[in-house]
């Protein structure tokens, strides 16, 4: 991973930590089907299995927007290794 794709992701982590009050172990069993960027909320399972939604605020909603533009990006166009010698 580069330098900016690992800074992109972590500035994307923290925003979820910080705006929607996430705790680490909820976004980690996060999946991308739980974020709605349409209708600007998070499904977060709860305790007890319980299902909740989280809104998300326009910062926060800006900052997952650019990441996922960014991701994409980075699939369609991967860089080559840096590793691999010639």
């Amino acid at each position: 991973m580069d330098p900016e794709e690992k800074y992109r992701r972590d500035r994307a982590i923290i925003y979820l930590l910080t705006y929607a009050g996430l705790r680490v172990d909820k976004l980690s069993n996060s999946k991308l089907t739980d974020f709605d960027m349409e209708l600007r909320r998070i499904r977060i399972l709860g305790k007890g299995r319980k299902l909740r939604t989280v809104p998300i605020s326009n910062t926060l909603w800006q900052e997952l927007y650019d990441w996922l533009i960014f991701r994409a990006e980075q699939k369609r166009n991967p860089q080559p290794s840096s590793a691999r010698r010639t």
